[in-house]
């Protein structure tokens, strides 16, 4: 299957005008959120979500830069993460009515049914999958449904909210779909692209495999395979082998130590 032509994401807003929005926010508060002072809230809000976009590796950069514009503002290292200029990928702990309003979100995707429904907001659309995170869901049967969702709300400039209990297996999972569906990265892409917004990612087998033939409908090759991994006594998504390859050697040493 021939691959369409990638381009570029255009912006839904600037930084500056999305920082502004969330200062009013901060300043409008004159009591505690929660166990946290304003200082902390304001913190953790600016921080966590407002931080400026890391630089991208060179080696990278020809698969990132399509993705990000210069104005994305995204941190490696928070729990919100911005992907693109319209899909943002987080955790349940950081959903809240003030987050969404401050992010502009205007579809959430609930990944996690055993979660109640969050709040929302009147004006944005909501969507929960019936996916519980084990190797034995079936969550290929949501790939399509939620890119498509992700890339109409993209069409009119909105910007959606994917999220499950962690932000680490179903919600990943449903990123990288839509990702490879409708900006044609295969799935090595996908996964090192999200990996890189997000380092905590990590789909279990079950899903990845799931991926795998994914990919293989829409690119008939594969870029990713299932391995055995003698560790850990299963098939594993081979960029997975290597988080094993020190314990790999080790067990080597010791299996050979007491077998000589």
């Amino acid at each position: 299957m021939r691959r369409a032509p990638r381009f570029v994401l255009k912006p839904t807003r600037s930084t500056t005008v999305l920082q502004h929005q969330v200062e009013m926010e901060i300043d409008n508060r004159t009591e505690p959120v929660g166990d946290q002072s304003e200082k902390e809230f304001r913190e953790n809000l600016v921080q966590e979500i407002l931080n400026k976009s890391i630089t991208c590796h060179d080696n990278q950069s020809h698969i990132f830069s399509r993705l990000l514009t210069s104005e994305a503002i995204n941190s490696i290292n928070t729990n919100v993460s911005l992907l693109t200029d319209h899909l943002v990928l987080t955790s349940a702990a950081c959903i809240s009515a003030d987050i969404i309003e401050a992010l502009g979100v205007t579809c959430v995707i609930n990944a996690a049914p055993e979660l109640p429904d969050m709040p929302c907001g009147r004006h944005v659309i909501y969507q929960k999958v019936a996916i519980n995170d084990s190797p034995h869901s079936d969550i290929a049967q949501f790939f399509d449904h939620i890119a498509d969702i992700i890339e109409e709300v993209a069409s009119m400039r909105g910007r959606t909210l994917v999220f499950c209990v962690a932000g680490v297996s179903r919600s990943a999972s449903l990123c990288m779909a839509y990702l490879m569906k409708h900006h044609q990265l295969t799935l090595l892409e996908a996964y090192n692209y999200v990996k890189f917004r997000r380092p905590r990612i990590k789909p279990n087998c079950g899903f990845f495999q799931q991926l795998i033939e994914y990919e293989k409908t829409m690119f008939i090759s594969n870029t990713v395979t299932m391995v055995f991994n003698e560790f850990v006594h299963m098939n594993i998504p081979d960029v997975y082998d290597s988080e094993y390859k020190v314990e790999r050697n080790l067990n080597r040493k010791f299996r050979h130590k007491y077998t000589h």
